[in-house]
């Protein structure tokens, strides 16, 4: 309990006072959520407790669209804490991709760990495993007799893709695995089960994992994740309900929103009127329907006033596009 309170404060990195809070607030016309117990004195590293190795499970880094991850372990490094960052693929950024300051302030590529890209050829995937295998296990022998039994007794395809995503977690010991979205949460799982995680579990849901994901799956697809000793962590309380409805005990589920870092936004006051006379949205997303982007430009209380969002983002591993989806 002690282990998971240590992480989850180094995940509120984005608190701010109430005095700046409620100015921001005012200015930008917003409701502010429920304010967070940390304060800023808590961006100190914490030595009256034993710094935390943690590693991060996700699908890429560093992502645009997913600024969470990097508040998250930008958050826990300036508490002291150590912090690896494990791909379940290989798609590494390039030298011109748009990246996230703090990914450069606080070198998380150095800190990051890409899965080993599978050989198409079966010859060369099988010789492959074998070195894997031969080169980690002094370091983790579990996990290499435990993948080689259930290879032999017909595992499937599936382990082929746990060998090569674990390899750079095989000389590694974490206190804590963070398994950004659930269906990730399931790797963890299975590398947990191999012997290939050694520390505490933990799954944060965001949204598609509870909703298209159990859509797609079905209502059954974390059974298994949730019968384990993990802790989950949710970012709202109306996925703390759906989580709740498909199973999740609620002694190991925690309710943690995701921060936003309010002194890197400074509120202005608004001078005049625009000389268009127009109203103009902006927005930052991907372009997938359940934004609710195309809801917005159909509902506008007069359309002659929202002829265009003025300057979408979406953000991409590879650029930040500008288009007007609502014009024409």
């Amino acid at each position: 309990m002690k282990l998971f309170a240590l992480f989850a404060l180094g995940l509120q990195r984005n608190s701010f006072d109430a005095s700046r809070r409620a100015t921001f607030m005012r200015s930008s016309a917003m409701t502010p959520a429920p304010s967070s117990s940390v304060t800023a004195s808590a961006l100190r590293p914490d030595t009256s407790s034993k710094p935390l190795s943690v590693a991060f499970l996700v699908n890429d880094f560093p992502l645009l669209s997913e600024s969470f991850v990097i508040n998250q372990a930008v958050g826990l490094i300036e508490r002291g804490h150590t912090v690896d960052i494990y791909t379940l693929h290989n798609l590494q950024p390039g030298e011109s991709a748009v990246k996230h300051r703090d990914v450069e302030r606080h070198r998380l590529l150095d800190r990051t760990h890409y899965a080993i890209t599978i050989p198409e050829d079966r010859s060369l995937r099988v010789l492959k495993a074998l070195a894997l295998l031969v080169a980690n296990f002094r370091q983790n022998p579990r996990f290499c007799w435990r993948w080689c039994k259930s290879i032999l007794l017909g595992g499937g395809k599936n382990l082929w893709r746990l060998l090569y995503i674990a390899a750079p977690l095989l000389r590694r010991s974490h206190d804590i695995v963070h398994c950004q979205f659930g269906t990730i949460g399931l790797t963890g799982l299975a590398l947990h089960r191999l012997g290939a995680i050694r520390g505490k579990l933990i799954t944060t849901f965001r949204g598609f994992d509870i909703s298209q994901g159990v859509r797609t799956r079905g209502d059954r697809v974390y059974r298994e994740l949730f019968k384990t000793d993990a802790r989950f962590i949710t970012n709202c309380m109306f996925f703390e309900r759906r989580l709740l409805k498909l199973g999740c005990d609620p002694a190991r589920l925690t309710v943690l929103p995701s921060g936003i870092d309010c002194t890197k936004f400074t509120p202005a006051e608004r001078v005049g009127g625009r000389r268009d006379n127009q109203f103009r949205l902006v927005t930052i997303g991907r372009l997938v329907e359940k934004k609710g982007i195309d809801t917005r430009c159909a509902r506008s209380p007069d359309s002659r006033t929202l002829t265009r969002i003025s300057r979408l983002g979406i953000p991409s591993s590879a650029m930040v596009r500008c288009v007007n989806p609502c014009s024409g």
